[in-house]
């Protein structure tokens, strides 16, 4: 079992949190990134997965280099560091419109990669390095299990945020075409199930280019809402690692038994030498 006093430590809990928000924010956004450049930029699987290469190479190549550093900088500048890069990625990709290009996209995959780098090697050492060494299995259990509990909320509560901000930013752009009664809320509720561009092919040839368009303006903003959501959370793991980052841990005083004085330090060691005797 799971000993959860070990979240009573400040270091150990900020490395959990970190842990939770790095897969409730960058690896939740892949999910609707990848609808969006499929579904509303019109790319087949392979070619969105293509364009998603600046995030995983950034990944990939910072996870290697961040070996090096752990041991001689601080934990909480590693995990801080890289939850202020997840959320400056996510910040900078909050700004599509209906015209915007996967290009885009690009730094904030850059810099969501390289939080996405450093927490991929650093967690474990962190939650190492906030235990003492007889518990670092469950340390490290637990801090895998809250990467999978960020993942769990992600669909959640960015998933509701999603649907609910698509389908309101959709019907405000099909607001000034007409279009039969309850029709516009159909299209709108496709649009935010992930259906993209495909709603244009069911409705008549004439108003297809204004549904095209709303599907684009409706996405682009609903995950502008979803980004500006979860760079929020992101910060709120950088300020946790900068402030509560795990420090070494050093293990428990043994306290001392009823009548027994306590423990005195080991004297110092001395380097073997002549003794001296009195003339």
């Amino acid at each position: 079992m799971a000993d959860l006093r070990l979240f009573r430590r400040r270091g150990f809990a900020a490395t959990g949190f970190v842990a939770f928000a790095i897969s409730a924010t960058v690896i939740g956004m892949i999910s609707y990134l990848s609808l969006y450049v499929q579904n509303t930029l019109g790319y087949s699987p392979v070619e969105g997965g293509l364009r998603f290469l600046p995030l995983f190479v950034a990944s990939f190549t910072i996870a290697i280099l961040t070996g090096r550093p752990i041991g001689r900088v601080p934990m909480r500048v590693l995990l801080g560091g890289a939850m202020a890069c997840a959320a400056a990625g996510l910040a900078s990709m909050a700004h599509l419109t209906a015209t915007s290009a996967w290009l885009v996209l690009v730094p904030g995959f850059i810099l969501a990669g390289i939080g996405l780098g450093i927490t991929s090697t650093g967690l474990a050492s962190a939650a190492l390095s906030a235990v003492e060494p007889a518990r670092a299995g469950m340390a490290a259990g637990l801090t895998n299990t809250l990467r999978q509990v960020g993942t769990a909320t992600r669909v959640a509560v960015l998933g509701a945020l999603y649907g609910s901000r698509v389908t309101s930013a959709t019907l405000n752009a099909l607001a000034g075409h007409p279009a039969p009664p309850g029709a516009a809320h159909r299209l709108a509720a496709a649009v935010s199930s992930g259906a993209g561009t495909r709603v244009a092919t069911t409705v008549p040839p004439a108003a297809r280019a204004g549904v095209s368009h709303a599907d684009h303006a409706g996405t682009a903003s609903g995950l502008n809402d979803v980004l500006v959501a979860a760079t929020a959370f992101a910060l709120l793991g950088a300020m946790a690692g900068f402030s509560f980052g795990p420090d070494p841990a050093r293990p428990p005083a043994v306290p001392a038994k009823a009548g027994q004085p306590p423990a005195q330090p080991a004297p110092a060691h001395r380097p073997a030498g002549p003794e001296t005797t009195a003339a």
